[in-house]
């Protein structure tokens, strides 16, 4: 998986302890990373839901598979094992600018999660780069 890929995963248990409504359905979520051990997911929620945190809309693409807007609950970092997990859909490059503004703007410097967040947005920023960059000498190569 990539970062910005979206997923669907069941049965989820949020931080406040409250087990996911939609346990048995499960959940859109989008992959940010992982390191050895471990997958991190974002999830999506309702826009109807009663989280009071800053909004970022995703919209539905035919490229995201989505069925209805949705809003980014960065609050939530969701751990799972690193194991397959089947594709859903995937964020357009605007959409996962949100996503990564979204993340930054949740997890200061006081958020215990706050380095693992950034060392995931950073890690990808890097791919991004590398694959510009390789792109551009192979076009130069050519040329």
């Amino acid at each position: 998986m990539e970062f910005g890929d979206i997923t669907i995963l069941k049965n989820i248990c949020f931080s406040d302890r409250v087990v996911d409504h939609s346990y048995r359905l499960g959940r859109p979520c989008i992959y940010i990373g992982e390191d050895l051990n471990h997958m991190y997911f974002v999830p999506l929620a309702n826009l109807n839901s009663k989280i009071k945190e800053k909004q970022f809309v995703i919209a539905p693409t035919v490229e995201n598979n989505l069925t209805k807007k949705s809003r980014i609950r960065a609050s939530e970092l969701i751990t799972r094992p690193v194991a397959f997990y089947e594709l859903y859909g995937r964020l357009d490059h605007f959409d996962i600018q949100k996503l990564i503004e979204s993340l930054r703007f949740f997890y200061k410097d006081d958020n215990p999660n706050f380095q693992l967040i950034n060392h995931l947005i950073d890690k990808y920023i890097n791919y991004v780069d590398l694959e510009l960059d390789v792109k551009d000498k192979a076009y130069y190569k050519h040329k």
